[in-house]
């Protein structure tokens, strides 16, 4: 694959980049001007500009700038025919989430919302539950950001929704009855730091607890009437990848350790084999889930 990448960020250098080299891949970067303190050795190339990039065709284009930017970065590279990957959130409203859904839809090109924490091993036998879900709870917060940081910002798409929407949509959607719990008793607290989540429509439930200037949290409780799944650290990994899972069943109680350093490359194979093989089914279900997911959220 040849790859471009829009914005030199920190998630795309600590963990996508290290990913991209592991596999079959060429990488060209935009960047506003180059740090100092980072390397620019291993690029293809290194563009000041998005407009003069998009004038050479990629197998994809991954963008990771600050979020008010996610739009129309975006809308470019699809209306210059390319396939294109965001880093969450997808958009900062339902009506620009369905443009570029339109978009990719009418020029038959992927377009997908970066969230890799469902392809990391620890979740390979997750399928085998899903039926059987009753309640699911996901809580993730963080200790306070710097002050520079866009998170902060408003005019930056920062906030805790759109920090971590995608953690909160992924894991209600992870609900087998997530369109009844939508559409049941919901109650919904949203401020700049802090986001919570409860829903219900007997026997089943959902809450959501996510949140800035906190101690760190990061876990997912997933229960069943006859089992309970426990993952304390659910959608990010410390630097040695090790993700764990609680299981208690039939009285019995056992903790699996599974250690993997594929899971982004496990995402980006999935989205080169959507790609070679012309599917775009699966990546669209998700836009379409997320965008309804915002429309009911009022976003």
């Amino acid at each position: 694959m040849r790859i471009l990448v829009v914005g030199d960020s920190n998630i795309f250098r600590k963990r996508v980049f290290h990913a991209l080299k592991q596999m079959n891949t060429t990488v060209s970067l935009v960047t506003r001007q180059l740090k100092s303190d980072r390397s620019y050795d291993s690029f293809e190339r290194v563009w000041f500009s998005l407009d003069s990039a998009l004038a050479e065709n990629y197998s994809l284009v991954y963008i990771s700038t600050i979020n008010s930017e996610h739009f129309s970065m975006a809308l470019k590279c699809l209306r210059a025919n390319q396939h294109v990957i965001v880093e969450k959130p997808l958009a900062l409203s339902a009506s620009e989430v369905s443009i570029l859904l339109n978009e990719a839809e009418c020029r038959n090109l992927f377009l997908g919302q970066s969230s890799v924490w469902r392809f990391h091993k620890m979740y390979q036998n997750l399928p085998e539950y899903l039926d059987n879900i009753i309640e699911v709870e996901a809580s993730f917060k963080i200790p306070a950001l710097d002050d520079e940081n866009f998170r902060n910002k408003q005019d930056k798409g920062g906030g805790v929704f759109w920090d971590m929407a995608v953690y909160f949509f992924e894991s209600l959607l992870i609900h087998p009855h997530w369109k009844e719990l939508v559409s049941g008793e919901v109650c919904f607290e949203n401020s700049f730091t802090k986001l919570n989540v409860r829903m219900s429509s007997p026997p089943y439930s959902y809450c959501g607890s996510f949140e800035f200037n906190s101690s760190y949290v990061n876990q997912l409780k997933i229960k069943g009437l006859d089992f309970q799944l426990f993952y304390p650290r659910a959608f990010t990994l410390g630097n040695e990848n090790i993700g764990e899972v609680f299981i208690e069943r039939e009285g019995k109680e056992e903790m699996i350790s599974v250690k993997d350093n594929s899971m982004y490359q496990n995402y980006f194979y999935f989205v080169q084999r959507s790609i070679s093989g012309c599917d775009y089914k699966k990546s669209y279900e998700d836009v379409k889930k997320f965008r309804e997911l915002l429309i009911r959220f009022k976003k």
